[in-house]
């Protein structure tokens, strides 16, 4: 976690600690400040880009009742890829472009 606190970051960004239940469900909730302020607008698809500069699509809905936002169809695989299990951090950079990507910089919790 202080390796992932500690990063440069040079655009808006959010963290997520992946938990049992986000891994089971392949899904990451965007915290509600960051969607109020940054993704308001932006269309259903998204890419991930990790590192290595690879990319893989997801989706990301916004649900008006609870007032949510999350990423999923496609984070599942992005995990696998990746190698992310349970207890890993995640950083998620929103890249400024016509479509909404995001620059993912993983922490594992092993290392």
């Amino acid at each position: 976690m202080k390796a992932a606190k500690a990063l440069k970051i040079e655009n808006p960004a959010f963290m997520v600690i992946l938990r049992d239940y986000l891994m089971t469900n392949s899904v990451v909730y965007v915290p509600h400040e960051f969607m109020k302020d940054h993704l308001l607008g932006c269309g259903s698809s998204i890419n991930l880009r990790a590192s290595r500069d690879e990319q893989w699509p997801a989706r990301c809905t916004y649900d008006p009742r609870r007032h949510t936002m999350k990423i999923h169809k496609g984070f599942g695989t992005f995990c696998k890829e990746n190698n992310l299990e349970a207890g890993d951090v995640c950083v998620f950079e929103l890249i400024k472009n016509e479509a909404a990507d995001f620059k993912v910089s993983v922490f594992h919790a092993s290392d």
